[in-house]
């Protein structure tokens, strides 16, 4: 609804007059522009809100049109905030190097460049130090890496200052806004892809790492899916501390699987043990690394996860959007079925 004193709408630069300031500080201030001090930013909002100023949705959408019409001039840097200590350096993972590559990618194509930080210790000091550097360097968006342990708390890192997305489900605290691989339906994928080809005692086999650092998302869905079909309780899930291959024998003896659901290494593991995959049994994995895997599975296509990262947190800096949601968001991307050659034919 338009809001108007004696039928004339009241606009930026009304709030401008009323304060003694610029029309483009007033712009500035409704996009959280650094520019412009927090306390200025409160002083332009509570005008325009006595004023009953609200933006002009049709100007606000002619703007972004022109914008993404213009030439992706130089805009500035964002950050890659990961974990760069062993054993848990981002840049030795090829998922998350993936994920690196597809934002840098899309960060340039809106003009962007991006540069990585390392989260060091996550520790109150460094982490106010990796903010002090960042806003030295007007650096306002930044995507959070994968985290080398489920539930990482980086509460003490002062996200009031910037726009920020986080890629997967590692991170505990704060809840920001989220962009995974859709990992629910890939295992769903799987399911049907072994029950398409005459699989019918089907088991699922991660590590409890895996399991926490997915919230749950690939048991979750075998689960259901076995609950839908009747079949709760038909083999229980193997769930290990770390890959054991005593206990997968043991659990393979007396369930006697056609067919796992699992990573992708677990076939070197089962022809290990004597079983042929797949003239023995089947497998089919969620989240296979590459496209180009022998593996049967669900390409997570990781460099579209980085992709949309990048498109999500460019476009929060566009609408000034700054500090931990009110309502944090997940964007989920899609997979693709590789069809490998783990599976046998029915």
């Amino acid at each position: 609804m338009d809001t108007q004193t004696d039928g004339k709408r009241i606009t930026q630069a009304d709030v401008a007059r009323q304060l003694g300031v610029t029309q483009a500080a007033v712009s500035m201030a409704f996009r959280n522009h650094p520019r412009i001090s927090r306390e200025m930013r409160d002083r332009i909002r509570a005008a325009a809100e006595q004023l009953g100023y609200v933006p002009d949705p049709m100007m606000t959408a002619l703007a972004a049109y022109r914008n993404r019409l213009r030439p992706a001039n130089y805009q500035g840097v964002l950050a890659w905030l990961g974990h760069e200590r062993p054993p848990h350096d981002w840049r030795h993972n090829k998922h998350f190097t993936a994920f690196f590559e597809g934002a840098r990618r899309t960060a340039l194509r809106h003009g962007f460049q991006l540069e990585a930080f390392d989260t060091g210790k996550r520790d109150r000091r460094h982490l106010r130090k990796t903010a002090s550097v960042l806003r030295a360097r007007n650096i306002a968006g930044i995507l959070v890496a994968p985290q080398p342990v489920p539930g990482a708390d980086l509460s003490d890192f002062p996200w009031e200052d910037f726009a920020a997305v986080a890629l997967g489900y590692t991170l505990g605290a704060p809840r920001l806004h989220v962009v995974a691989a859709a990992q629910f339906q890939a295992t769903v994928e799987c399911v049907r892809q072994l029950r398409q080809t005459g699989h019918r005692r089907i088991g699922f086999v991660l590590t409890r790492d895996h399991v926490e650092r997915t919230r749950r998302q690939y048991l979750g869905a075998y689960m259901a899916e076995q609950e839908m079909a009747g079949l709760t309780g038909q083999i229980p899930v193997l769930m290990l501390q770390q890959p054991d291959p005593a206990l997968l024998k043991s659990w393979l003896k007396k369930h006697r699987p056609d067919a796992i659901i699992g990573s992708d290494y677990l076939g070197g593991r089962l022809e290990q043990l004597g079983r042929r995959v797949p003239e023995d049994i089947s497998l089919a994995c969620p989240n296979l690394p590459d496209e180009n895997s022998e593996v049967s599975g669900v390409w997570e296509m990781p460099l579209d996860s980085g992709g949309a990262a990048a498109d999500l947190l460019v476009s929060m800096l566009h609408r000034g959007e700054r500090g931990v949601p009110g309502t944090p968001q997940t964007v989920l991307v899609g997979g693709r079925w590789v069809a490998g050659k783990t599976l046998k034919a029915p």
